[in-house]
């Protein structure tokens, strides 16, 4: 009996468990924000928000150290920026574009840096309609 209930739980796992988990931008804009009056929307969530997001700065800084990022897409971040500053700008973008909340967040958090940070070299805000290039960026969905 108890080999049957293991196997069951086992397999519905299997079935019911998706291939990847990519945090899309309504889940971050969740993690991310707050309501009317300054509080959290759930407790302790801007922990979970900007670890989120230093882990994408991290991957970035890795392919930035052996050349290999997109040029149209690359920020420089100030030495004087802090996470909750980093987390108001990703929030204000995610929320500008909650209608592409099921949209993976990864690629959402780095125009959202490049836009409020970019590289001297690299000026030009981007957006979805800049080229397509762009949008199927920020559309990435079951690529992700």
């Amino acid at each position: 009996m108890i080999k049957k209930l293991l196997a069951t739980i086992v397999l519905t796992a299997a079935i019911v468990t998706p291939s990847h988990a990519a945090i899309t931008i309504g889940a971050l804009t969740q993690l991310c924000g707050y309501d009317a009056q300054g509080r959290e929307l759930a407790p302790s969530a801007h922990a979970s928000c900007q670890s989120y997001m230093a882990g994408i700065i991290d991957y970035h800084d890795l392919f930035r150290s052996v050349g290999k990022t997109t040029p149209n897409i690359d920020f420089c971040l100030p030495q004087t920026a802090t996470y909750t500053d980093l987390q108001r700008v990703v929030l204000e973008y995610l929320q500008a574009h909650s209608q592409f909340k099921d949209s993976p967040a990864a690629s959402a958090v780095v125009i959202a840096l490049h836009n409020d940070y970019p590289c001297a070299n690299n000026t030009a805000p981007l957006t979805a309609a800049d080229d397509q290039a762009t949008q199927d960026f920020l559309l990435l969905e079951d690529d992700y």
